[in-house]
């Protein structure tokens, strides 16, 4: 992912701030030797004299400096340069220079550097103040009101000082905003290029913590019931501890991501608020704000993006909306690899149900063609040596022999044999896979391939029409057993006798289904009986 963006604002606002007073130092200076030329003598002229020098050489230092970036040095050696000019005897220009001093601290320097350049321009300015209120005929000069100066630079000093912190912070939370924005874009671009959910969450994770300072960063998603939010990616070690004991929170619960869960709005707590939400997690003592924001797909919170801090006010109005923002890329991105998971997995279940189905169809085929086998076996036993037709120049014969031809195309091979004069073509009867005959043509002309592709032809359908003649004559000879056994069953009615009744059923019976001989024996077996007529 690409780098953060860089806050070129405030750095450059301060080098050209460094570069006008270093200016301004220049100028200042200039004049004041311009002036000392016009003098006669003294010691006053002389010490301001070397002073102005002082400020318009170190001006031009300050300017170099800066100039080749060695901005941090120009920065202190401008604000020592003034502070120091604040003690010498300048009469006109003490407050100009001690108003200057302390802008310059507040905008340049640190807390520590800030404050020595306080002290040094406020303990000036009381001493002078006090040595005028005194009447001193040694005071350097005279400042009209003794307490004005020195309220003028405090109040100009600590008003500059909040002024520029402010901006600083603001500067600073709308850079860390923008890069969560901008970080945001990122992720939607990474997101579109992987389809697994848990590596996605762990790579956005571990990236918001580094990139942004955060203590701990994790992911909640809410399960399938809507009773608990699972945690799914958390940074660190203690994150590593976390999923490995498969922590999860209850949704509506006491605690920051129980209660974005329930509510479905940003949630924050700081220890110092007095009704602190914060599940204190034993694994994460240094926890002093938390931020979860929720993750929602459409109007429904399906997780929470949780941030901590170190820090108690962290999480300001621009780094929440940020992190909404970027948490509803993330609402987006859950619910199109869902979608792709649960397409993969219909998909899936679709191939195994369409292999099921294949393999059924492959059995039901074999066991049709098994059947229809067994069946045309049966058929062609019954009736004996009337199995087939011969005709030799349009009349019937009562050859039913097989020839050789005939052979080898029931056994599945078609034979050929064309000549412009003469013709032999035999192709096997098949039926659902079966054989259940052969076919041969026999002409004194040649048969061309189109012919025989057409022979083929009729006798798919020959062999289709065959089945079903065979299955009429099948139900016809059924009906016709039906009707047998309903007429043995009518003569029952007729007979009064056991052993008559016993007679007609195995008459019947042999006449109806062709059987040679029979037998009834009632009542059970016994060793008596299978033994003979006995003793």
């Amino acid at each position: 992912m690409n780098t953060l963006v860089q806050s070129t604002t405030l750095p450059e606002l301060r080098v050209r701030f460094i570069r006008a007073l270093s200016i301004v130092s220049i100028g200042l200076g200039l004049a004041g030797s311009l002036a000392v030329f016009g003098l006669m003598s003294g010691l006053s002229t002389q010490i301001f004299g070397i002073a102005t020098v002082a400020i318009l050489l170190l001006g031009i230092v300050w300017l170099m400096l800066v100039n080749r970036g060695r901005v941090s040095v120009a920065a202190i050696g401008l604000c020592a340069s003034l502070t120091v000019a604040t003690l010498t005897p300048l009469p006109a220009a003490l407050l100009i220079i001690a108003v200057t001093a302390v802008i310059a601290a507040a905008a340049l320097l640190n807390g520590v550097g800030y404050l020595i350049v306080n002290t040094v321009v406020i303990v000036r300015l009381a001493l002078v103040a006090v040595g005028s209120a005194q009447g001193n005929p040694n005071a350097l000069f005279d400042l009209g009101a003794n307490n004005l100066p020195l309220l003028v630079v405090v109040i100009v000093s600590l008003s500059s000082r909040y002024l520029i912190t402010t901006a600083d912070r603001t500067a600073s939370a709308s850079l860390r905003a923008a890069n969560l924005l901008q970080f945001t874009a990122e992720i939607a671009q990474f997101a579109s290029q992987t389809l697994e959910l848990n590596f996605l969450l762990g790579q956005v994770t571990r990236q918001i913590s580094d990139r942004f300072g955060y203590y701990h960063v994790q992911v909640f998603l809410v399960d399938t019931a809507h009773e608990y939010a699972m945690l799914v990616a958390s940074t660190g070690v203690v994150g590593e501890q976390l999923l490995m004991r498969k922590h999860r929170l209850a949704i509506g619960s006491t605690s920051v991501i129980g209660q974005v869960t329930q509510r479905g709005v940003p949630v924050i707590a700081r220890d110092s608020d007095p009704e602190n939400v914060r599940f204190r997690n034993e694994l994460l003592p240094a926890t002093r704000a938390e931020l979860a924001v929720p993750i929602l797909d459409g109007g429904q919170v399906v997780g929470a993006l949780d941030v901590q801090s170190t820090k108690n006010d962290a999480f300001d109005q621009n780094e929440i909306q940020a992190l909404q923002t970027l948490a509803n890329v993330l609402a987006a991105e859950i619910r199109n690899i869902r979608l792709f998971e649960t397409q993969a997995t219909t998909a899936r279940e679709n191939e195994h149900l369409y292999q099921q189905t294949q393999m059924n169809l492959e059995e039901i085929q074999r066991l049709n063609s098994e059947l229809t086998g067994n069946a045309w076996r049966e058929y062609v036993r019954d009736m004996g040596t009337a199995s087939g037709i011969t005709l030799d120049q349009g009349r019937r014969t009562t050859d039913l022999s097989w020839s050789q031809t005939l052979r080898t195309a029931a056994q599945g091979e078609a034979v050929e044999n064309v000549t412009p004069t003469h013709s032999l073509v035999a192709l096997p009867l098949i039926l659902h896979g079966q054989l259940i005959g052969a076919v041969e043509i026999e002409a004194d002309e040649e048969i061309s391939h189109v012919k025989v592709e057409a022979m083929r032809e009729v006798l798919a359908q020959l062999a289709a029409s065959l089945e079903n003649a065979r299955l009429y004559e099948a139900s016809q000879m059924e009906n016709v057993q039906k009707q047998r056994l309903n007429e043995i069953a009518t003569r029952y009615e007729t007979v009064g006798s056991v052993e008559e009744l016993l007679r007609v059923t195995l008459v019947e019976l042999g006449e109806t289904l062709g059987a040679e001989r029979g037998a009834i024996r009632l009542g059970a077996a016994t060793a008596e009986t299978n033994g003979g007529s006995g003793s």
